[in-house]
């Protein structure tokens, strides 16, 4: 078994503390007042509570007082540890009159608290009775050490002996031989002793039997006998008719008493319904505050807090969604402030292409136009000057027309230039273009998304609210302040409930197992009754002289009785046979009884020894437990134990070889003895149960020697169970470091 998780929701000085512990060993290390001792009480109360033991009511210990919380009005905590691979959570609210306990599956969630044992005093499951396996006294006493606490206590020499006794004698721990014992005994008592002549079927038969002797003595009695019975039937009846005037005048004079009784329980009675009647009409002023559940007000205020968080959510959202409406307004400003005064703005890339395409294409024509105009211009002035000089006419027109065609050409060279810049620059632009729309396309893509968040936190709100609305209505409250005042309403409600109960309870104490209009009518009759002085008279001597006397009357009518019956018998001889035959079989029937007494007798005084000689069978494994684990931790010093059947330790000196009582060593080879007792203990009882060793600040007294022997058998014992010590030292961390040992270190 293993402790994994401790969780101090409300403990003491702890809110919600959660301490996470290994397997192997674990050093939990704080300085005085961290709460060391806190944590370690922790332990102890999730698994046995803070109850009194050996109580036949329920008693809460110093402990549960001392620990309560500091901050909060609930008292509670949650443990987890595992077993057989298994992991299972203990709750437990330790508030009284509320408290509770319950046992969780972890992996599943299930309830397993039913599997538990239910304790009737204190009302709740026992979480340590499954997998622990043992009570709180044992457990003190060894698995958990407390600082300046080896030595074992008082109790633990009859709880370790009853473990023992049940170990020895059934070989299983589970069978208790104090149940074997108690259920005998009820076997005892439900056939009977002689003691028990009225109440046990033992009795009743020897009862039987006596009566049918009598009654056969009665049947033989001779003729003679008749005659002396009729005197004496005749004394009796006298004495009965004077009995009887007797305790007619005492039960006029107890009638008395008892009017002037009822009368006073009417006159209280009547005004204790009084009470209760103007208590119910107080209560119906806040009947209607009744039905307003606690629980919804706490789900309301959860809620409350869920709708201002969700309504901060929403004031940032929108603040994002605004902003980003900004980027995206910003992008398309400048999107159409780039691109409105282009000169291309309404062409495209195509376009202008093809605007250089037919400039180019006007070019080449022009070129061709003015090489063919050269070679007329060249062939005019070739002509003038060889044949006619009127050719020279179409010299100067070739001239012209080349000077035109050349500034035109000129003109067409600009314009593809120009269209080519164009060009160039559209190319630019368009890579501009494609990452402000790509800009834009992701913040409105952002937008979108911010938009459905606030439609999606709209939404919450608005469920917030209905949920909210809801519980308002359910509880017949217009809003939270009203629903805070139906609350202390309710409270009120509550104690005049609680008041009007205990003002019945009191009625009906008064009233008994009357109605009141039955004792208001009793009162009204006994009023009637013979007037009796009742001053100097006292109810409890006449009540006893009515019962001297009915006990007599009831005795004399006994007599009369079995005189009349005698005197009817005497004529009935021939019943003697009947009466002889169920005689012997009512002698048959107590034999029976009696055998059967004698067999349980017998089983009894055979557990009886048992029991008291378990300590011979058990005393050697223990003992050669502890002398191991102390010879381990004293190096051999100390090599051998005797330890008596009420836990009283000797040990054996190595050197000297003597026997020495145990209180007369150092403290801190005490405190070492009884630490070796706790283990060699708790191995022997729990079996092969491998159960946590939890220590609290218990190595005060050793020094650096023995610390560090302790410790090298700690880190031996944590390979298969789990230790976890509580310390605020540094020295156990030191000693474990230099041993390379790993554990685990938690700081409080």
């Amino acid at each position: 078994m293993k402790i994994s998780e401790l969780n101090l929701i409300s403990f003491g000085k702890f809110n919600n503390k959660i301490i996470n512990l290994k397997d192997g060993i674990n050093i939990i290390y704080g300085n005085n007042e961290a709460g060391k001792s806190t944590v370690h009480k922790f332990i102890e109360g999730m698994f046995f509570g803070f109850f009194k033991p050996y109580t036949k009511t329920k008693r809460y210990s110093d402990d549960y007082y001392r620990f309560e919380p500091w901050y909060n009005t609930y008292y509670k905590g949650s443990l987890k540890y595992n077993y057989n691979n298994e992991t299972y959570r203990i709750d437990r609210n330790f508030t009284k009159g509320d408290d509770h306990v319950k046992v969780i599956d972890d992996l599943s969630g299930e309830d397993i608290s039913k599997r538990f044992l239910y304790d009737d005093i204190t009302r709740v499951i026992d979480p340590s009775s499954l997998h622990l396996g043992i009570n709180n006294v044992v457990y003190k006493n060894t698995l958990s050490i407390k600082q300046l606490g080896s030595k074992t206590d008082k109790n633990l020499s009859k709880e370790i002996k009853d473990k023992l006794a049940n170990l020895g004698g059934s070989l299983d721990e589970e069978i208790s031989i104090k149940k074997i014992l108690k259920k005998l005994d009820t076997k005892i008592n439900d056939i009977g002793t002689k003691k028990r002549i009225k109440t046990s079927p033992y009795g009743k038969i020897i009862e039987e039997i006596n009566r049918l002797e009598n009654k056969k003595e009665n049947i033989i009695k001779t003729n003679d006998e008749a005659n002396e019975s009729q005197v004496k039937l005749k004394k009796v009846k006298e004495n009965i008719e004077n009995l009887n005037q007797r305790k007619k005048g005492l039960e006029k004079k107890l009638l008395k008493l008892k009017q002037d009784s009822i009368n006073k329980r009417y006159l209280e009675a009547k005004k204790v319904l009084s009470d209760i009647n103007e208590l119910q009409i107080k209560l119906e002023t806040f009947k209607k505050y009744k039905d307003i559940s606690e629980e919804d007000y706490s789900t309301l205020l959860t809620l409350e807090n869920s709708l201002q968080s969700l309504k901060e959510s929403l004031d940032r959202i929108k603040i994002k969604e605004d902003m980003t409406k900004q980027k995206l307004d910003k992008i398309k400003g400048d999107y159409d402030e780039t691109f409105k005064n282009k000169k291309y703005k309404n062409k495209n890339f195509k376009d202008i292409k093809r605007d250089v395409d037919r400039e180019k294409s006007k070019l080449k024509n022009i070129n061709l136009f003015k090489i063919l105009i050269s070679f007329v211009f060249l062939g005019s002035i070739l002509i003038g000057f060889l044949i006619n000089t009127k050719s020279y006419f179409i010299t100067i027109l070739s001239l012209i027309l080349l000077i035109y065609f050349n500034l035109k050409s000129k003109k067409i060279n600009f314009t593809i230039e120009e269209f080519n810049d164009y060009l160039s620059e559209l190319v630019e632009d368009e890579k501009l273009r494609i990452n402000l729309m790509e800009s834009e396309r992701i913040i409105e893509q952002q937008h979108r998304e911010q938009k459905k968040e606030i439609l999606d936190l709209n939404k919450k709100i608005k469920d917030k609210n209905v949920k909210i609305n809801q519980i308002l209505v359910k509880n017949n409250c217009l809003s939270m302040d009203d629903f805070n005042k139906g609350i202390d309403k309710l409270k009120t409600y509550d104690k005049i409930i609680e008041r009007l109960n205990y003002k019945r309870d009191i009625l009906t104490k008064i009233l008994e197992d009357k109605s009141y209009e039955e004792l208001e009518k009793e009162a009204n009759r006994l009023k009637n009754s013979e007037d009796i002085d009742t001053s100097n008279l006292n109810k409890d001597s006449l009540e006893n002289e009515l019962k001297e006397i009915r006990n007599e009357l009831i005795e004399k009518e006994k007599l009369k009785s079995r005189l009349e019956e005698k005197i009817d018998n005497l004529s009935k001889v021939k019943a003697l046979p009947e009466i002889n035959e169920e005689i012997e079989k009512k002698i048959n029937l107590k034999n029976k009884y009696e055998k059967k007494l004698d067999a349980l007798n017998i089983a009894k005084n055979t557990l009886d020894k048992v029991s008291k000689n378990i300590h011979k069978d058990f005393a050697p494994k223990l003992n050669k437990k502890v002398a191991s684990i102390i010879k381990e931790i004293t190096e051999g010093k100390y090599y051998d134990i005797k330890i008596d059947q009420d836990i009283n330790v000797k040990v054996i000196d190595s050197n000297k070889n003597d026997i020495l009582d145990v209180d007369s060593l150092s403290k801190g080879t005490i405190d070492q003895i009884y630490f070796s007792l706790r283990l060699g203990i708790i191995d022997t009882i729990s079996k092969k149960k491998k159960l946590p060793l939890i220590l609290d600040d218990c190595f005060s007294q050793y020094d650096k020697y023995r610390l560090k022997n302790i410790l090298k058998l700690l880190y031996k014992l944590s390979k298969e169970r789990q230790i976890i010590i509580f310390t605020c030292h540094l020295r156990e961390s030191k000693i474990l470091n230099d041993l390379n040992v790993d554990y685990n270190y938690v700081k409080l």
